[in-house]
């Protein structure tokens, strides 16, 4: 039942499942790739025990069949389940509107503005050195709302919330959440639309060459211990979501730099173009073999175990309202 479940937070072998699922860069064109299941895999990985309870799922059919039909389902699910499908939803165009600030169009639109978070470290235009983005804020926002919805007794509604508040803590672990660009990917002829087609192009590159590293290594045709980087949770001991969140941008933003550094290292030839380029498969098998790749391996781990451990914290404060 509902208000008897407890969580408990131990790391165990699980089975290698899938890794599937800026600078005026539409968010929705950059979720960290697979929050279904990285977050399917992060609480296997620490033994997150949940709810042995089914729920139907809920959602808005008009918006969902068109941007997400993965969605689209209408029988009873396992709570891990139905969190793993509607992790995935607040990058479905439901923060499209709402809220007007100027500070939009330096985030990639409405969208961009609610899922990323620059942290006052970091540089960032026009606000320099002052934090831009509502990501903690969404996050702190849904929470609540799943605790409204727990003290009414209305656990699909609650358990929907808590998904969504959960997608916007996982976005804070990627680098490209929390800070704005780099000057490698600055185009001085073009500032706006070569400068977002560029770091466009490097995002996508970034996320296609994670997911190819995870699914050959899942695949056991490489092997680099990322999936078992979940396992090794980082340790965020904060007592609300919204300073969760913040500490988390905090501490992603500081791999920006490298992970910005190293792309630009193994593919700025091929990508610094103000078109959209994607890589190939050749293009990422081919980069296994770059110079560079071997000191991008330590902060992809990194991310995974910041994720992992936001995962865990987040379940850690969950505790309290889903009852």
């Amino acid at each position: 039942m509902i208000e008897n479940f407890t969580f408990s937070c131990h790391s165990k072998n699980v089975k290698r499942t899938a890794f599937l699922t800026i600078f005026l860069i539409p968010l929705n064109l950059f979720m960290w790739k697979g929050h279904s299941t990285l977050t399917r895999l992060a609480i296997e990985k620490n033994n997150i025990t949940l709810p042995d309870i089914k729920i139907l799922p809920v959602y808005k059919k008009e918006i969902d069949e068109r941007e997400c039909p993965h969605l689209i389902e209408n029988k009873p699910m396992r709570i891990v389940d139905f969190i793993a499908l509607h992790v995935t939803e607040p990058d479905c165009g439901m923060d499209k509107k709402g809220e007007e600030t100027f500070l939009m169009k330096f985030m990639g639109g409405p969208q961009g503005y609610r899922h990323m978070f620059y942290p006052s470290e970091r540089w960032k235009f026009p606000l320099l050195f002052l934090p831009m983005g509502k990501a903690p804020d969404r996050a702190e926002h849904f929470f609540n709302k799943a605790k409204e919805e727990f003290k009414k007794g209305n656990p699909s509604s609650g358990w929907l919330y808590l998904s969504w508040s959960l997608h916007y803590i996982e976005d804070l672990s990627m680098p490209y959440h929390t800070c704005q660009t780099s000057f490698k990917f600055f185009m001085w002829k073009s500032p706006i639309e070569g400068t977002t087609n560029v770091t466009k192009n490097f995002h996508y590159a970034f996320e296609d060459f994670v997911y190819y590293l995870l699914i050959n290594e899942m695949d056991g045709k490489i092997s680099l211990s990322l999936i078992d980087a979940l396992s090794e949770p980082e340790t965020l001991p904060f007592n609300d979501v919204k300073s969760l969140g913040k500490e988390i941008a905090r501490r992603s933003s500081k791999l920006c730099d490298e992970v910005f550094d190293l792309s630009f290292e193994m593919w700025g030839e091929r990508l610094k173009v103000n078109k959209r380029i994607r890589l190939s498969e050749e293009d990422m098998r081919n980069s296994l073999s770059h110079p560079s790749f071997k000191r991008l391996i330590e902060p992809l781990k990194e991310a995974l175990r910041l994720f992992s451990g936001s995962v865990l914290r987040f379940f850690y404060l969950s505790e309290a309202i889903a009852k």
